[in-house]
């Protein structure tokens, strides 16, 4: 069981890579030329993993779902350290940004404002999750199964009917529908997870293999239906509603729970994976990452020099680290406060 947590933690860290990697390739004020070359499909590779982090992250979720309880503390504690970081960067912002009243207004109340659209679908999973308990913790595994794949097919049904038969108004998925859905495939994973990791694990790399190549061609594919003129909702290959998208996070999923991690890393991965939500709440704050990967970085100016790809890899890096450690230095402060009897 040990093993497999580590291997969890290990998920968390990827995934938020993914997801700062994601934001330095959208975020960064590029211009990029219209054909495709080896600079453009390195930019936008980066980019292309970004919902893979949250699905994954939602994974996770659904993997424990069955056994956590329902908690307002837990919510409120999730809203003061969203808030402590939005207030904090606001302010820190004011440095070389003109006081907006509505931005402060938004920073205080981040997640009614939606200033983090994934904590704002969390929280609603929080408060959903009384309505499941019993159902992921009583019901056998086999009727889950059932009841997922149907309710897969009524999501994802409409979509590929409209896009095969070309209507124009795509049926678009709600993400926090598809949130649930991902959390419910999360609990199949760890229902499955002996037959996933021995005898399906086959048909989990073919899974891995098929989406992955539809992900790394994303931009082709596009530039086919395009030429063709046909219509298709923009989510299809690697959005957070793309059913390619969720079997790519679930088959990763899987193959990261099957390595076989040493216990010496277990210090330095719970190091980093017990602050990846900070990293997120710090390097997406929307007063800052402008700064981040536009002042800061100025990547864009780097485009067309051969160091585009060393600050594509090293940059994103580097902001993970540095948000990792001013997390770890927030919770030393609070520890220190709390040692002497204030409350942070």
């Amino acid at each position: 069981m040990y093993k497999r947590n580590l291997n969890i933690e290990v998920i968390r860290i990827i995934s938020m890579l993914m997801i700062v990697f994601h934001h330095f390739s959208i975020h960064t004020n590029w211009i990029l030329p219209d054909d495709i070359g080896v600079r453009k499909y390195f930019v936008l590779t980066l980019g292309y993993y970004g919902k893979i982090g949250v699905i994954l992250f939602i994974l996770i979720t659904g993997f424990f779902f069955y056994r956590q309880t329902f908690s307002l503390k837990k919510i409120f504690r999730l809203n003061n350290q969203v808030t402590f970081y939005a207030l904090v960067l606001f302010f820190f912002s004011l440095i070389w940004e003109d006081f907006i009243k509505d931005r402060l207004i938004k920073s205080t109340f981040p997640i009614i404002f939606d200033q983090y659209w994934f904590v704002t679908g969390y929280v609603l999973l929080l408060l959903l999750q009384p309505l499941f308990k019993n159902y992921l913790s009583e019901t056998p595994r086999e009727k889950k199964g059932k009841f997922f794949f149907i309710f897969t097919g009524l999501t994802y049904l409409p979509v590929y009917f409209g896009f095969i038969f070309q209507i124009e108004q795509h049926f678009t998925p709600s993400t926090y529908l598809v949130f649930l859905l991902v959390v419910l495939l999360g609990d199949l994973i760890r229902e499955y997870y002996d037959e996933l990791t021995t005898t399906l694990f086959k048909y989990v790399i073919c899974t891995f293999v098929f989406s992955l190549i539809l992900i790394q061609n994303q931009y082709f594919i596009i530039q086919f239906l395009t030429k063709y003129e046909l219509d298709y909702p923009g989510f299809i290959i690697n959005g957070t509603e793309s059913l390619n998208a969720i079997l790519f996070s679930f088959s990763l999923f899987v193959i990261i729970l099957k390595l076989s991690i040493s216990p010496q890393l277990s210090k330095m991965i719970l190091f980093i994976s017990g602050v990846t939500f900070d990293v997120y709440l710090i390097h997406d704050n929307q007063n800052i990452r402008q700064l981040i990967w536009n002042k800061f970085f100025n990547s864009s100016d780097f485009y067309w020099s051969n160091k585009l790809f060393l600050i594509g890899i090293l940059g994103p890096i580097f902001v993970f680290i540095a948000c990792v450690f001013i997390a770890r230095f927030k919770i030393f402060l609070e520890f220190k406060i709390k040692k002497h009897g204030l409350k942070f």
